[in-house]
């Protein structure tokens, strides 16, 4: 499973809450993929991977 997080333009986590999900996620083994917009990444993301961004992002 993937996990999608959200960055800023520094191409960090959008926010403290999304570093510390990436950190978590990260020891639990996930593959982290970072995104700065949701069309970018569509394409690729299958209905089990994990969103982790705005509400907007993640209702989209």
């Amino acid at each position: 499973m993937k996990v999608y997080i959200q960055t800023n333009q520094k191409n960090m986590p959008y926010s403290v809450n999304g570093y510390v999900a990436m950190k978590g996620f990260e020891q639990m083994g996930f593959e982290i993929i970072l995104f700065k917009s949701l069309d970018e990444v569509l394409p690729n993301m299958n209905r089990e991977d994990i969103v982790v961004g705005g509400i907007q992002i993640v209702r989209r």
